[in-house]
């Protein structure tokens, strides 16, 4: 926990799976799936005296379509303890309780289930999910089927007062590093601490290659470093191989974080020089097709956070931050056709220059907000 609040991580709840066995959830959720048509006990057969679940009409092409339950010996299997889980999230069972845990940096309140608790976790509002999402890699993903399906086939009232898509597992990709599959045996990995560890270090090497006399240059390296870890992994979509080089993480002028952190410091720069400019004076008939661009690029924000939440997709933010940023710095570093730079917002007439000011304003928010989205800071200086 300590770890994952030092990159800027905070938890609801604690789940653990003696509470969830032993409050009767495990058992509750056999009970609804007995009533379904498609849960039966076989009296003979390979299946003889077990409960199965026949799956075939909604996970087609298995080998074998029948999920075994409870084998025939009454041993429950582990998928049942997971839909009775799931059962609870998506509000057809109740009865959860819990104890606080922790005060986190934040100040909010950290829960464990608990059998002992006094707090009804179902008040909580923990409970009775609209969506449930499981973050879970790409070889759990039958098992996850198997939940998903568990709870389109639970023929109870309860159950079917939700959308038959409140389930959604959220499979990723395994991460190589430099190249190289990580492996335990062999020697190749990364503790998530060293990991972070190295991402400071190597940012507060390359600013004070940049920027040596930056001041509060130890918070900005954290920054920085923190950005390039978790950007590094959210950057593509969540069913591909992640292959994580520092090198490419830490660069100013590639697909990174501190590119974006980079040109957000860009915008906080200029605005610092044109403090006192009144917008208000803005004469927006001066703009021409460059800012015009600038200005679509910004207003896709509404639908690309949309896109990102219904496709439960935040590589979508992350690729849009990338993109504007390289819009940001392609509008600023613009040269007329002598080769004579044409956007610099201080020598702008009159109302164009007011004009510009805005349209830096609003590029250095919408550059805030978008890492702020992603968990990542916006350093006013690098």
């Amino acid at each position: 926990l300590e770890t994952y609040w030092s990159l800027g991580a905070e938890y609801d709840l604690l789940v653990w799976e003696s509470d969830v066995v032993d409050c009767g959830f495990m058992d509750a959720g056999l009970a609804i799936l007995k009533n379904s048509d498609y849960v039966s006990t076989p009296s003979d057969g390979k299946f003889k005296d077990a409960l199965i679940m026949d799956v075939s009409e909604f996970i087609p092409g298995l080998e074998e379509s029948n999920v075994v339950l409870v084998r025939s010996n009454g041993n429950a299997m582990y998928v049942c303890k997971d839909i009775g889980y799931h059962l609870w999230k998506v509000g057809a069972l109740k009865g959860l309780k819990a104890e606080r845990f922790a005060e986190q940096p934040s100040g909010k309140v950290l829960y464990t289930s608990s059998s002992a608790g006094v707090e009804s976790l179902d008040d909580q509002s923990f409970g009775g999910g609209v969506k449930v999402v499981n973050i879970i890699d790409i070889r759990q993903r039958h098992p996850q089927e198997i939940v998903k399906t568990a709870l389109k086939l639970a023929d109870d009232a309860r159950v079917k007062n939700h959308s038959a898509d409140v389930h959604h597992h959220l499979a990723y990709e395994v991460v190589k590093l430099e190249g190289e599959d990580m492996s335990g045996r062999k020697g190749i990995t990364v503790a998530i601490d060293t990991a972070l560890e190295g991402a400071i270090e190597r940012a507060k090497t390359t600013i004070q290659e940049k920027n040596p006399d930056l001041a509060n240059s130890d918070e900005i390296a954290r920054q920085v470093g923190l950005g390039a870890l978790r950007f590094g992994m959210i950057k593509s979509e969540a069913t591909r191989i992640i292959d994580f080089r520092w090198e490419q993480a830490l660069n100013l002028q590639g697909d990174s974080a501190p590119y974006i952190q980079y040109a957000h410091a860009r915008a906080c720069s200029i605005l610092r020089a044109t403090e006192g400019v009144d917008i208000g004076k803005a004469d927006w008939s001066k703009v021409g097709d460059l800012e015009l661009g600038l200005a679509k690029m910004i207003a896709k924000v509404p639908e690309v956070i949309a896109s990102a939440a219904r496709e439960f997709a935040p590589h979508i933010v992350a690729q849009y931050a990338l993109e504007l940023a390289t819009s940001w710095n392609s509008y600023f570093n613009h040269k007329d056709e002598n080769g004579n730079p044409d956007t610099r917002v201080l020598d702008s007439e009159e109302g164009l220059k007011e004009a510009r000011v805005a349209l830096v304003m609003k590029v250095r928010d919408t550059l805030a907000y978008m890492l702020d989205v992603l968990g990542i800071a916006a350093p006013q200086e690098m």
